[in-house]
């Protein structure tokens, strides 16, 4: 009996399990540089949205960045037809330094083989 529970479950994780994203180029525009390093470890395809496995190294308060608030705004952007297309935008806390993971694409086939451009700024204020 437990051997036909443990084998649909694993059908499951394999079947709806997070794969690898190949073919997407990601470049960072990080206004936040002198406050927060970025970086991409590495990206995946969950449900058919783009995701980013990131790291946030604090370097210093974000505030003394200009942000009013340790809220932070990004957006994922890519090039069609020579104009630039909004893929996510999204808002995100750091107030200390670790992983977080970001939606780029809220589809996989509207970023196939183009390069997405990830822009980090303070968030409005409100």
């Amino acid at each position: 009996m437990k051997k036909s529970i443990i084998c649909p479950i694993m059908l499951l994780a394999l079947v709806h399990g997070q794969a690898l994203a190949h073919n997407v180029s990601l470049n960072i525009h990080n206004t936040l540089s002198a406050c927060v390093a970025i970086y991409i470890r590495d990206t995946s395809i969950h449900a058919n949205m783009l995701l980013a496995n990131t790291v946030f190294q604090l370097r210093k308060p974000i505030g003394e960045c200009g942000c009013r608030s340790a809220l932070v705004s990004y957006d994922s952007v890519t090039i069609v037809n020579t104009a630039p297309q909004v893929l996510q935008n999204g808002l995100i806390g750091i107030s200390k330094s670790g992983n977080k993971t970001l939606a780029l694409a809220s589809e996989q086939a509207l970023v196939t083989d183009r390069q997405i451009q990830l822009q980090f700024r303070c968030a409005p204020a409100l």
